[in-house]
C-alpha cells in the first residue's frame, strides 16, 4: 500500500492524497464507515496495575510488558515520553486502531512505534 500527496494547504495543513493499493486507488479525504470505538468486555487479572502516567519511569521499571491505549495522533507523543525510560526490551501492547503515514506509505501504528523507538 502507498500513500502520495496530491495536493496541500500550507494554511491548514489540509491534503488531498491517493491511497494505491494492489487492487484499486482511493483518493482521500473519503468517508469510509468502519465500525466504532471497541470496549474491552473481559475480566482483567488482579495482578495487572494500573498507573498513571507521572508515575510511568517507576511503573516500567519491574514491568513484564506495557499496555497503552493511545490514539493515531497521540502516537509520536508516547513514543517520545516512553523512549526516556525505555531500556530493555518489554513488549509492548497497543489496544488502538489507526494508520500513520512513514516515508509516503500507510503504517499500522505498531509499525510507526518501531520507527520511533
Amino acid at each position: 500500500m502507498k500513500f502520495s500527496i496530491i495536493s496541500f494547504n500550507n494554511t491548514s495543513s489540509a491534503r488531498n492524497g491517493l491511497i494505491t493499493t494492489d487492487h484499486s486507488e482511493i483518493e482521500t479525504p473519503v468517508f469510509m464507515p468502519i465500525g466504532t470505538n471497541g470496549v474491552i468486555k473481559t475480566i482483567l487479572p488482579k495482578e495487572l496495575k494500573f498507573e498513571k502516567f507521572a508515575n510511568l519511569e517507576n511503573a516500567i521499571s519491574d514491568a513484564d510488558a506495557i499496555v497503552v491505549g493511545v490514539s493515531s495522533v497521540g502516537i509520536e507523543w508516547f513514543a517520545n515520553e516512553i523512549s526516556k525510560f525505555y531500556k530493555k526490551k518489554l513488549p509492548i501492547i497497543l489496544l488502538t486502531k489507526g494508520l500513520s503515514i512513514e516515508n509516503d506509505e500507510l503504517i499500522t501504528l505498531s509499525e510507526k512505534i518501531r520507527v520511533l523507538l
